[in-house]
């Protein structure tokens, strides 16, 4: 996926450098680290240009990186943002999720390189082509935006084949070595102003796999359950991941599904429901109403989620929208955490989660 100018020899001599160094911290499996946000996402799309135009112009994204490979588009005011992949294919998905690397513990690594030694310790397999339960240092070059010499990207794959990638908290998909060199941009005209990515919905099938995996590499701490099989991990504040296991939901539309990544859900400013609604119909989108799920693309709908899925008796509202591959995104208040509540704002502690 990212190609670099450092040669192969002088990457192995620099990952030889890190592993012969003295260690900050204890050889047996290091307790679970602190992640600071959901740093990116990825979108592989049939035409990237229509879809940067689509997002910009809904969301007004400034545009932070225009490379040989991708375009990246920050997220409120960073350095969150959006990745479109410049590849047309033929059928689009979400790609990798970004995770910011925030640990408390000032003896554990804060970049790709030493948390790469973490995975090790966990006992994850190093590979260059990554599958389940591998990962792969790799260094951006300039071409993907990175430093001449190389920005580290430590990519992860779950036990479920989905990847991800694990930054420094300051990266915003740019250069140097922490990737945190970006160009100063301001926010286009738009329908709506994004604020951060609240959170990310992924399926997999098997809940109590992901929570062992999950739990074990980060300090991910359940803040509420939508229904009896799907946790929300809190990231960090009201930022968090879903997990939702396919294979307990008797609604056929899941059934045979694979693993994958449902829906990327941003908090705007000024939410507020009847506005929003309003604001993505002024857009062109259709206006479903109250229903499950889209038909197609460029639609618009909503969901009322009730008590048996952690919502509130009357309903916590949720806001869906379609992109022109048919994508699924979610909006909601920047106060949204995945329980009960209008906007699905209540939820519990660690110690005692929302139900």
């Amino acid at each position: 996926m990212f190609h670099s100018n450092m040669s192969r020899r002088a990457f192995m001599g620099a990952l030889a450098a890190v592993a012969a160094a003295p260690r900050s911290f204890a050889q047996t499996k290091p307790a679970p680290v602190n992640l600071g946000a959901i740093n990116h996402t990825v979108l592989h799309v049939t035409d990237p240009a229509r879809s940067v135009e689509w997002y910009q112009g809904l969301f007004g994204m400034p545009i932070i990186g225009d490379f040989d490979d991708r375009v990246n588009m920050r997220v409120g005011d960073g350095p969150a943002y959006l990745t479109i992949m410049k590849q047309p294919v033929q059928k689009a998905y979400w790609g990798e999720v970004g995770l910011a690397l925030d640990p408390i513990d000032p003896l554990m690594p804060a970049d790709p390189i030493g948390f790469a030694d973490v995975l090790r310790q966990h006992g994850l397999t190093e590979s260059e082509d990554p599958g389940p339960m591998e990962f792969s240092l790799i260094m951006r070059g300039p071409e993907s935006g990175g430093a001449p010499e190389g920005t580290p990207v430590l990519i992860l794959v779950d036990p479920f084949g989905l990847k991800y990638s694990l930054t420094h908290k300051l990266n915003c998909g740019g250069g140097g070595p922490l990737g945190a060199d970006c160009p100063l941009t301001y926010p286009v005209d738009s329908a709506l102003k994004t604020l951060e990515i609240n959170h990310c919905t992924l399926g997999i099938t098997d809940t109590q796999k992901g929570k062992d995996f999950y739990q074990s590499l980060f300090d991910m701490p359940i803040r509420a359950y939508q229904g009896d099989t799907t946790p929300v991990y809190t990231v960090s504040g009201n930022s968090t991941i879903v997990l939702f296991d396919y294979s307990k939901d008797p609604n056929p539309v899941f059934q045979g599904i694979s693993p994958q990544m449902d829906h990327t859900c941003y908090a705007l400013a000024d939410y507020d429901f009847n506005r929003v609604r309003q604001k993505l119909s002024e857009y062109g989108l259709e206006d479903l109403g109250d229903t499950f799920r889209a038909s197609g693309p460029l639609q618009h709908y909503y969901t009322s989620r009730r008590p048996d899925r952690g919502g509130a008796p009357a309903g916590s509202f949720e806001i869906y929208l379609t992109d022109p591959d048919n994508l699924v995104l979610q909006v909601q208040d920047i106060s949204y955490c995945g329980g009960g509540g209008t906007n699905g704002e209540i939820c519990g502690t660690p110690e005692n989660p929302s139900r």
